[in-house]
């Protein structure tokens, strides 16, 4: 499982590339929608089989991802926000709408 989250960020490139001008991705940014900015991050679900500090670990990265999402949005002049972020454990993958 670490090994599949560590090249992440490769397959991710790959993926933009893949699908270039037919979907995009949020990481580390947003998109508009309307008046709304709309801002996501990958969640993280502590099931116990990681160190707490692991988890602790991942769940600081997707909340700074998500906070320069939302800073980057702010300084666009956005107001309103909505956004996802995606569970992934073992038994399901679970995506939750927000907004703020």
């Amino acid at each position: 499982m670490r090994n599949r989250r560590c090249r992440l960020p490769f397959i991710l490139v790959q993926m933009k590339e893949m699908f270039s001008e037919r979907l995009e991705f949020l990481q580390s940014n947003f998109y508009s929608y309307g008046e709304y900015a709309l801002v996501g991050t990958k969640g993280y679900c502590y099931e116990g089989k990681d160190t707490i500090e692991h988890f602790e670990k991942l769940r600081s990265r997707e909340i700074e991802r998500l906070r320069v999402s939302l800073e980057m949005a702010k300084k666009a002049g956005y107001q309103k926000f909505t956004g996802m972020i995606f569970v992934e454990n073992e038994t399901k993958d679970i995506l939750c709408f927000f907004m703020l």
